[in-house]
């Protein structure tokens, strides 16, 4: 049988002009640093965008940082905008960012 503790929602950040992702990861980071210390805490940061990242290196960064914190991190893009170049972000394809 599986036990779930109650889902908490403690941070909502909405981005309204250019899409920079790199500050939301690292403070997502920060906050998952913090409950190293308790095994039964997980984060999932879910960002919806419906623009290309315009600090792609600056994302890669936090996310290779983020990658021994407790936390999940799903990227979806929507609209009509040309997500081509966010494919990189994508750790489903086999190779791990650097």
């Amino acid at each position: 049988m599986v036990s779930c503790l109650p889902i908490q929602v403690p941070y909502t950040m909405f981005l309204l002009t250019i899409t920079l992702l790199g500050k939301v990861i690292e403070k997502a980071t920060q906050i998952a640093a913090k409950s190293l210390d308790s095994p039964t805490k997980y984060f999932v940061v879910l960002i919806v965008t419906d623009s290309v990242v315009t600090d792609l290196q600056e994302t890669i960064d936090s996310l290779v940082r983020a990658s021994d914190s407790p936390l999940s991190i799903l990227i979806f893009g929507v609209g009509g905008a040309d997500f081509k170049a966010m494919e990189i972000l994508d750790a489903g394809n086999g190779k791990h960012l650097q």
